[in-house]
Order: C-alpha cells, then sequence, then structure tokens
C-alpha cells in the first residue's frame, strides 16, 4: 500500500511538472523542481515578530519546472536560550510567494522585504517602549 501511494505522488509531480511546462505562465508559481535540482536558497534574516516566531525572506537557487525563480517569507517557531541563542522548533512555514525571471530581481525583491519588516518590528517596538514610558 505504502509503495503505491509513494507511485501515486511521483505521478502527480510528474503530471503537474509536464503542465507547468506547458504553461508556464499560469503555472508560474508551481513548487515543483526538475528531477535531480538542488534545493538550496539564500536567506535574508529579519528578525522576531511578534509572535516570537523567526522570519527570513528567500529566494530559491534554482528555477522551478515553468522556469521562473521563486522568493518566499519563512516563519519558524523558536526557543531562545539564556544566552540569547536561537532554537529552531518544528518546520518552517512558506508563505507569500512571487515568481521572476530574474535572480537579481528576486534578490532584491527578498532583501527589501526583510528590511521592510525589520524597520516595521523596530518602529512598533520603539512606540511599545515609549507608551510604557522607557524611552522619551
Amino acid at each position: 500500500m505504502n509503495d503505491m501511494m509513494k507511485e501515486l505522488e511521483r505521478i502527480e509531480r510528474l503530471t503537474e511538472g509536464y503542465r507547468a511546462k506547458r504553461a508556464p505562465k499560469e503555472n508560474k508559481l508551481t513548487l515543483t523542481m526538475n528531477p535531480g535540482t538542488p534545493m538550496t536558497c539564500k536567506e535574508f534574516d529579519a528578525g522576531l515578530n511578534r509572535d516570537g516566531e523567526m522570519v527570513k525572506f528567500c529566494v530559491a537557487d534554482f528555477v522551478n519546472t515553468a522556469g521562473y525563480i521563486l522568493s518566499w517569507r519563512e516563519t519558524q517557531k523558536v526557543i531562545i536560550g539564556s544566552f540569547g541563542d536561537v532554537w529552531p522548533q518544528g518546520q518552517p512555514r512558506r508563505r507569500q510567494f512571487t515568481a521572476t525571471k530574474s535572480r537579481a530581481v528576486a534578490l532584491r525583491i527578498a532583501e527589501s522585504r526583510a528590511t521592510k519588516f525589520k524597520a516595521r518590528v523596530a518602529k512598533l517596538k520603539a512606540a511599545r517602549d515609549a507608551k510604557k514610558g522607557g524611552v522619551k
């Protein structure tokens, strides 16, 4: 039974890959990769969000089967140690996918998103501190 499920998943991936190759613009956000593609990415660390999750903006080092380079936002729960060290917990969640043909554009998008996220967090933290009366 397990082998049959694996075979069905493989066929589904192949079908999605063929569909993406036939109509790349309509399937540019597909997560299907060509067989043998190394699944690596460049990460831009953006710090922690208000829920205490580590936020990163990533750009794939590969193209998907439609020929596009993906960039996305990744969040992951963490535990912060007594010395400020960060320990990731569980699986990361990936959201806010974008697809471009240019690696330089994808890198710019991810870096810009990380910078804006850091600025927004710093602004919210400063407002919270001012409200508490800590920083005037």
